[in-house]
């Protein structure tokens, strides 16, 4: 008798809930002393993804300006990148780790969310 079997779940290995949200930011390259405006697709206590026109090498130090729409001031957070994926020829998106993201901006931020 033939049993098919289901291939397993990949075990997720988060530790925080993401939190999905179009928002600006603004990216300056620690190593470069460069900076640009960045578009944020999803926010986590842990980490930042991001979409921008820079190739990153993984472990590259930044800090991002998150501009939240909420009238409040910026948030300033430092991190590195942990993941590239090419999205096209001049656009990339990035996974940051999050070194200092503050929980006032994250319930600023998930506050849009229940808007």
């Amino acid at each position: 008798m033939h049993t098919s079997r289901r291939p397993k779940e990949p075990e997720n290995k988060r530790k925080f809930a993401r939190i999905e949200i179009e928002i600006p930011a603004k990216f300056i390259q620690l190593d470069q002393d460069t900076d640009e405006v960045v578009f944020i697709h999803d926010v986590s206590a842990g980490g930042i993804s991001l979409t921008t026109t820079k190739k990153l090498e993984k472990n590259s130090p930044l800090e991002l300006q998150l501009q939240i729409p909420d009238g409040g001031k910026s948030c300033y957070v430092k991190g590195k990148v942990v993941w590239v994926k090419p999205v096209s020829t001049d656009t990339f998106r990035l996974g940051i780790t999050a070194e200092n993201l503050d929980l006032t901006c994250l319930s600023r931020i998930l506050r849009l969310k229940l808007i």
